[in-house]
């Protein structure tokens, strides 16, 4: 069995794992990338076929972010932004929620929708105002629970903050702690929500394109982890100074001989239209709360390269997929636009379902580790893809600190 020695060795080439090897070898550091699939990424990926574009679970990219902000070239992405706001169905119609301070054209419509009371859309507008006023409750307290506190009523809360928050939780309970709704609210407001041009796998990309020649390494899955040393499969020994696990909560988890944490799942349904449902780059929510849909969006229409010419793409996410037996779900999902869109929507043709049963972390994980070994991942902050960026950065630092 052949040994080799590193500075650093990283597992996992999602975006913490990325974000660390780069941030390692910007500084000539030896370090090795190992990726036990054959494709980068983790959980942010996009597949491109027949000339769609194929994205795991419907995602976005809050230009906001901090870290993005830091680690990304936005301007090489190529971003396309949505429109600020959302359409909430509700009892037969489709309800205009926008942003105000970006559409004042839409203030009226907005005013007007049954999606709250006069009062709760004055509170949003205090909120997008001054999102920072949530940092004053604690830590426990449930994103529902805030929301009460700051005054919303039920009305609000169900049709407008459980489908769009649910959908970027997965839950619609709203459990979540009221951090991850500062944080998610916060970068919201102070930004645009945007897709890359090419997909949202076009960020790993980009990453993983600034790595000098040998440091990623995939199809190379680790099977254990001792004192400063990796086994690979097939029996070869890897050692390094500093080891990184950022192979995601249950990769992580695995080699780490702890149990694996409760994670959040989704379904994205992709369907192919000759024409959109709504011809402009804007979210839906399922304001009804009844059937699988929790959001819908045409892709196509927020970056034309999601669907080839003459088509467009319509993607679908569900919360909590298996909660549905796999033969139902598309069916329920079509029953549901034909409900929302008409017989026409009967036509749409169905492309590809993509399950993502380990979508999002449940909760926080505190991070421990024997010594010698560092753990970045998203679930070690307030998930998001922000968070893989930043915990993958601050594990490079602590890796350079040891030194």
């Amino acid at each position: 069995m052949s040994m080799e020695e590193r500075d650093c060795l990283v597992v996992g080439a999602g975006l913490a794992g990325l974000s660390c090897a780069d941030a390692l070898a910007r500084l000539g550091r030896r370090v090795l990338l190992l990726e036990a699939s054959g494709r980068i990424g983790g959980r942010v990926w996009t597949e491109r076929s027949g000339g769609f574009q194929f994205d795991a679970g419907f995602q976005v990219l809050l230009t906001a972010y901090p870290e993005a902000r830091r680690q990304l070239d936005y301007a090489a992405l190529r971003l396309r932004a949505f429109e600020p706001g959302a359409l909430v169905r509700w009892q037969g119609r489709f309800e205009r929620v926008a942003d105000p301070l970006r559409r004042p054209q839409a203030l009226l419509a907005t005013l007007l929708s049954r999606c709250g009371t006069l009062g709760d859309k004055l509170r949003v507008a205090r909120l997008r105002l001054r999102p920072q006023r949530l940092a004053a409750y604690p830590d426990s307290m449930s994103t529902r629970e805030a929301l009460r506190a700051e005054g919303f009523g039920p009305k609000i809360t169900e049709r407008f903050f459980r489908p769009f928050l649910g959908g970027v939780f997965l839950e619609n309970e709203l459990s979540t702690s009221v951090r991850r709704f500062e944080s998610v609210f916060t970068n919201f407001a102070r930004g645009d929500t945007a897709l890359p041009e090419r997909g949202i796998g076009a960020i790993p990309e980009q990453i993983a394109a600034r790595l000098p020649q040998a440091v990623l390494r995939c199809n190379s899955p680790v099977l254990a982890l001792s004192s400063g040393e990796l086994v690979l499969e097939g029996g070869q020994r890897l050692r390094a100074r500093s080891i990184v696990l950022a192979a995601g909560p249950l990769g992580n988890a695995r080699l780490l001989g702890q149990p694996p944490p409760p994670m959040r799942s989704t379904a994205c349904l992709y369907f192919r239209a000759s024409r959109a449902p709504h011809g402009e780059p804007i979210l839906v929510l399922n304001g009804d709360g009844s059937g699988p849909i929790q959001t819908l969006v045409t892709l196509s229409q927020v970056a034309r390269a999601y669907a080839p010419p003459g088509d467009e793409l319509i993607s679908i996410s569900v919360v909590n997929p298996e909660d549905l037996a796999a033969g139902d779900l598309e069916w329920r999902v079509r029953r549901q636009l034909i409900e929302w869109y008409g017989i026409g929507a009967a036509n749409w043709q169905h492309l590809r379902t993509v399950h993502v049963p380990e979508a999002l972390p449940a909760a926080r994980e505190s991070a421990s580790a024997p010594s010698g070994v560092l753990l970045a991942g998203d679930q070690y902050g307030w998930a998001s893809l922000d968070a893989a960026l930043e915990s993958g950065r601050r594990a490079a630092e602590q890796v350079l600190a040891a030194r």
